[in-house]
């Protein structure tokens, strides 16, 4: 369905029942598996920016429910800066690869903080490096991102530099 470099979905420990949000959805790859972690009483819900992809991810819908028989996948139209999402409603907010692009990483997190319920899991993998910080739309080092997810509420924050080149950043609210 698309590139990516990471597997938030195999790291969360995603239960029946809970509200699932990917950011950058894509094609919808990593909605399909959270959806069916959470099964039909949970709701996976993809966010991307572009109607390109979100036709193909709506696409994609037909082929899920016919081969899960579940019917708990929906995307969305929205930037992950502001994101097209009730207050206090997701239960985990997943990303793969799109965090890192966003020209404002600090209101993304924002809106993280804002849609996640009380308890909810934060999960993200991002492509880095070890240079990346001095990259262009990156203007930190992974200490700092964990020391400013802290700061806005955010606690369990876990980050490991996983083979050099992949940020893994767990967190808790």
């Amino acid at each position: 369905m698309g590139l990516s470099c990471g597997n938030p979905n195999a790291l969360a420990a995603l239960q029946p029942g809970e509200v699932v949000l990917d950011l950058g959805a894509g094609g919808g790859f990593d909605v399909f598996i959270a959806g069916k972690k959470v099964g039909a009483a949970g709701w996976a819900i993809g966010v991307d920016m572009t109607a390109e992809m979100l036709a193909k991810a709506r696409k994609n819908i037909t082929t899920y429910r016919e081969r899960t028989g579940l019917d708990n996948v929906e995307f969305r139209l929205g930037e992950i800066e502001h994101l097209p999402v009730a207050d206090n409603s997701v239960d985990a907010v997943i990303s793969n690869c799109v965090i890192n692009l966003s020209p404002d990483k600090p209101q993304v997190f924002r809106e993280i903080y804002r849609v996640l319920k009380p308890g909810g899991l934060l999960l993200i993998t991002n492509r880095v490096g070890p240079d990346a910080w001095k990259l262009p739309g990156r203007t930190q080092p992974t200490g700092s991102c964990v020391h400013n997810l802290r700061r806005l509420g955010l606690h369990e924050v876990i980050a490991d530099q996983w083979l050099v080149d992949y940020d893994i950043i767990q967190a808790t609210k």
